[in-house]
Parts: C-alpha cells; structure tokens; sequence
C-alpha cells in the first residue's frame, strides 16, 4: 500500500489531507486541531498538522511515497515561490524527509475537486473567491478526458470577485469574514436600485483598493451605526447580495454551453442563494456541482486529488464529505437499526440533541455526524440560536428532510446533500416548521437518502411518522467562536457548558447525558 500527503497554507483554513492508493483517508483541517475558527497555520504549526494526521491514520512518516501542496502563502517554500501560475515541481522538506513534491496553483486545487465527483465525464468549472497566488480571484476550466484545463477568463470575469462583498461585511460587522451573515442580514432588507448602481460602479475600487479605504469612504456614503437595528445596513445588505447573483449567473453564462455539468467552486460559492439561481438558470439539461469544501477548506484536498488523479493516474476516491477527524478512523457507520426508540422519543417530546458519530464532516456545513438537531419549531429555534449557540437574531437554522420528501414541503426537486442552496418554503412547511424558515421564506434545505446515511433518513422517517413532519433542526455541533467538534471530549466540554437546558448527545448508539 502506498500513502499520500498533500498541505496547503492559504490566508485562513489551512489543511493536510492523506490518502493511500485506493481512498482519500482524511481531511485535516487546522482549525478542528488547533480549535481556532479559520486557522492559517506557521510552518511549525503545518509540521505538527501533518503529523498528528499520519498518526491518526497510524502511518508513518516513511511510508508516504508521494507529496502535494499548493503554493499560496506555503511557508515550506521560499518566499519568492510562492505564487504558482498551474502546477510545478519544488524540493519540499517536511516530516523530516525531502519530497520532489507537486506545487499547485490555489484555484486549481479548487477546481481538482472535480475529481471527487464519480461518473462525470465534462464539466464547466467556475471558481471565484477572494485571492489567490498573483492576487488572481477567478478562473474558469474544463475537465475532460480526466484532465483539467485552463479556460481565458471572458471579460465579466475581471471585475468577479468576492472581494466586495468581503468589503461590505467588514463595513456593516467592522470585523473580518463575516461574508456569511450578511448573507443572512440581506433577508431583512430591499436591494434599492440606487445601492446596487453604487457598488456596481465601485466594484474596480472594491477589488483593487486598500480595503480600509474603502471601508473609509461607505462609512462616508452609507454609515451605519448598529447593524441589528439599521435599515441602512439591511437594504446595503441586500443590494450587495443581488449583485453577486448577477455576477455569477453572468460568469456562468461565459462558460462552455456544450459541458454536461457545470462546477462552482471557491469561497464564493458557499453564497447558497447565489448557486441557486445558477442551479434555476441551467435548469434540468446541465447538472450543477457544488463540494461541501469549496471553500479553502478544501485545498488540501483538491491538491491531493490532482497529484494522484492526473500526475500518477490513480482514481483514488473520496467520500465527502465525511472526511475529517473524530476519534479513532475506525469508527463504524451507524445503520437504520441502530436508531433506538428512545432518540426518537426524546426528539418528538421537544428534546435537542447533539449527534455525534464517526468522522466528522468537512467544510464549513454540519451534514449530520456532527450536528445538533431538534423539532423545527420556533421554541427549538431560539433556544438553539440564542442560547446554546449565542447568535443574532436574523441567523437561520437549516432543515434535514428525506430527499424523496423534499417536494412535499420545499419548492424543490433534487437532491441538496450539502446544504449549499437555498428552497423558498411551501406554505405547509412555514406552519409545521417555523424554526426552519427565513425572514425571505426560503431555508437552507439538506436532502438525505436512505442510500447514503440509512441511519439519518431512518430517524427523519420515524419523526415523521410521530409528527406528521419529517423535519429536523440542523445546525453545526460546536459552541460560539469555536470550530465543529472533532473528538468526543470537545462535544461533551460542549455539552457540559447548556447543563439545565435539557439537551443530551447521542454516541456510539446511545442517548446520552441528562
């Protein structure tokens, strides 16, 4: 058997993914080790990383016949190398030994995780985040014949960037990566068509100016003082948002009509409203791809998965996206019958959970192995967000449903096993589950089949026959401004700290807790 290693630095989530000659084994990001939210490592820290994921997977460090990494930010690299414009070939020292090692191009490795998908065969590939090496924030590809290739960005691409819209959240929040809750603050607002001419007209300024400067002249244009309460802050919120759908649907319309898929990729494309009027736009005829990782958290991975597919032609696999760490990477899959009448019980009675099970998820979603899920009622709702999570008031919590039951309570058809679009709520769902739907009456919906996690679908089923509605509360399983619980011992840290507001942990087949 031979082993895999690839690393990757970026600005913020930087990661190690391992895999031998068959499977991707993990995907470790630094965050879930080190337990700080949106963690760049140093080059001691990346060492350490990479060590702790051979350990997990009990390989040693002479066994790895192979290295990838991105050049972005890679402090194993010398400083004038780390911009890369496809793939190269560096001597890179790590663990201890020296690697002929495959550098690769930061959008690139967002556009590797193609490989990741089986069975297609021609996709369109659109990735657009907030820099890359040579500060680059779009790039578009082909993937045919197993192999990527680059595609010449058509003249919308040079003002698609999510650097506005990073902009505008350091505006509203005065804090970094805040990209998310604006996406939700847009809800509560109207894009007035002079906002959105405003940031159209600034967009160059936006993507090529000191973000302080910028920030200097909104506050001149559009202060706002309190982000909760400004209708300011609202509507600026939703004026950014309609632009960035625009942007994307005009970058997708600049792609390759003829391709059988269509891929977005990068930080950008966790803006779920944004991938759904894609998925709309294309409609039935092109498939639209969308990796739980598409962020920066899949670096690693995309490099890992580029080295192996195209350099070494070895089709190793990987099941995303429950590819990260828990406590031992022998942890069993829970099946349909291990779902005990007193989960059930304790969840239709009003309960909340904390579902922990096997290998935690990768990206930034909790897709139900490290989740907290409850009925989809407003009580759950607030209890959840307020409390045991501290959030604000207008964040909303995601629905699980079976995925052959979608259309019986979402304006959708298909499968969303990511969590990464967004269904306007049928009337129904809006009476049955308000937890679960938005200020605008849409909900980022989950889809689960019984082909793929047999034990999630059989407890939606069981809930719904109790009920009537078979809808969870999902949200990610982890406390305010930490990272998604990895081991155990962090869920149970968790657990200890909502002592009295009756919640218990489901793990390794058992109710838990209070």
């Amino acid at each position: 058997m031979s082993y895999f290693l690839a690393f990757s630095y970026n600005l913020h989530d930087s990661s190690v993914s391992i895999a031998d000659d068959e499977r991707v084994l993990l995907v470790l990001e630094a965050e879930r080790y080190f337990g700080t939210k949106k963690m760049a490592c140093t080059r001691p820290q990346m060492e350490e990383l990479a060590a702790a994921a051979l350990r997990y997977c009990r390989i040693p460090a002479e066994a790895i016949a192979g290295v990838a990494c991105t050049a972005y930010r890679n402090e194993h690299l010398p400083e004038g190398e780390r911009d890369c414009a496809w793939k190269d070939e560096k001597r890179v020292e790590i663990l201890g030994r020296s690697f002929d090692a495959r550098v690769i191009n930061h959008h690139l490795a967002h556009a590797a995780i193609v490989h990741a998908f089986p069975g297609v065969r021609d996709v369109a590939i659109d990735i657009c985040d907030g820099g890359g090496d040579f500060g680059d924030t779009h790039k578009t590809y082909r993937y045919r014949d197993g192999r990527i290739e680059e595609l010449k960005n058509q003249p919308i691409h040079d003002a698609f960037s999510s650097r506005f819209y990073d902009v505008m959240s350091r505006h509203i929040y005065r804090r970094l990566m805040c990209e998310g809750k604006l996406m939700a603050l847009a809800s509560l607002g109207e894009p007035r068509p002079e906002m959105t001419e405003y940031v159209r007209r600034h967009l160059y300024d936006f993507h090529h100016k000191d973000p302080e400067e910028m920030t200097g002249i909104l506050n001149r244009d559009y202060p706002v003082d309190d982000y909760q309460r400004s209708r300011t802050a609202f509507d600026l919120a939703a004026a950014t948002q309609r632009v960035f759908e625009e942007l994307r649907l005009e970058s997708v319309r600049a792609l390759p009509s003829n391709s059988e898929h269509v891929l977005l990729g990068g930080g950008a494309s966790l803006n779920i409203l944004a991938n759904t009027r894609v998925k709309t736009e294309l409609g039935d005829e092109r498939g639209v791809l969308v990796p739980p990782c598409c962020d920066d958290t899949g670096q690693s991975l995309g490099a890992l998965l580029s080295y192996c597919h195209e350099d070494l032609r070895l089709p190793i696999t990987a099941n995303m996206p429950f590819l990260g760490m828990s406590d031992s990477i022998a942890d069993s899959r829970l099946s349909a019958d291990d779902v005990s009448g007193e989960l059930i019980d304790f969840l239709v009675d009003g309960g909340i959970v904390f579902l922990h099970r096997g290998q935690s998820e990768i990206g930034p979603r909790a897709l139900g192995h490290r989740s907290i899920i409850a009925l989809p009622d407003r009580k759950n709702h607030d209890l959840i967000n307020h409390v045991i999570k501290g959030r604000e008031f207008y964040r909303p919590l995601a629905p699980i449903v079976p995925r052959e039951r979608v259309s019986d309570w979402f304006d959708w058809d298909g499968e969303s096993k990511y969590m990464l679009y967004g269904a306007r709520a049928l009337d129904r769902t809006r009476l049955a589950a308000e937890g679960i739907c938005h200020y605008d009456g849409t909900a980022r919906i989950q889809t689960v089949s019984a082909s793929e996690d047999p034990f999630l679908h059989a407890v939606l089923e069981r809930v719904g026959e109790a009920t009537g509605t078979p809808i969870l509360i999902n949200t990610s399983l982890n406390p305010r401004g930490l990272p998604i619980s990895s081991g155990v011992a962090e869920t149970r840290a968790f657990l200890s700290q909502v002592s009295g507001l009756g919640v218990r942990m489901f793990h390794e087949g058992e109710l838990q807790g209070e």
